[in-house]
This record gives structure tokens, C-alpha cells and sequence, in this order.
């Protein structure tokens, strides 16, 4: 999916990872999969991170929108990090993700390959 992939809801535009996002959440709260986690420093440095990106960002423009674009970015940070620390539990799991995706890629890199060497019309 491209980020030129978007859902205009109360003035607000989502992309559809947002929404995917906000899916993939949606199901770790009914499946009751969401678990109590402790907070780790990598945890902790992602909300540290996200919050002084929005604050500095902020404090350069100061307008409304700014604090929209942002709060999208911190939305996007925050909920995939943690979405991927409940789903991806140690690291047997994560290979197995890496493994996954790299598979899933190679339809993508054939039709991205096909594209590039394609005689385009004058």
C-alpha cells in the first residue's frame, strides 16, 4: 500500500497503516491478547523520543497544523512499537517475521523490477 492511501475522517487524513494500525490494536484488546507489559528502556526511549520530536517540532512552527502532523508521526511511532512488542513476543518470533516479510517481498521487487525496465511511452 502507498501512503497516497488515505481516509479523510473529521477533517483528519489517515493513512491506511493508520487504520491498519488502529485494526491491528482493535483486535489485541477483544482477542484479550493485550497484556501487561513492564516498561524497558527501549520502551521508555521511544516515548521519550516521540515526545521531544513533537515538542521540538512545536516549538519551530507553532501552528495547529504542525501539531496535527506530528500527533500523526507519534500515533504512527508509538502504536506500531508497541503493537509489535505485544505480537512479537522473543526472538524465535521476530526471525519468524523477518523470514515472513522477506518471502512476501520478492512478488513486490519482481513487479518494482518490471516496472523500472519498462519502455515507457514518449
Amino acid at each position: 500500500m502507498t501512503m497516497g492511501q488515505r481516509a479523510l475522517i473529521g477533517g483528519l487524513n489517515f493513512a491506511m497503516v493508520q487504520i491498519l494500525l488502529l485494526f491491528g490494536w482493535a483486535r489485541l484488546i477483544l482477542r484479550g491478547e493485550f497484556r501487561s507489559i513492564k516498561l524497558n528502556r527501549i520502551d521508555k526511549a521511544v516515548l521519550w523520543w516521540t515526545l521531544s520530536s513533537m515538542v521540538t517540532y512545536l516549538l519551530l512552527w507553532r501552528t495547529f497544523d504542525a501539531f496535527k502532523d506530528r500527533l500523526g508521526l507519534a500515533y504512527n511511532a508509538v502504536g506500531l512499537y508497541f503493537l509489535f512488542r505485544f505480537l512479537v513476543r522473543d526472538l524465535d518470533e521476530a526471525v519468524h517475521v523477518f523470514k515472513i516479510t522477506a518471502i512476501l517481498l520478492v512478488p513486490l521487487v519482481g513487479s518494482m523490477l518490471m516496472e523500472k525496465t519498462a519502455i515507457q511511452p514518449l
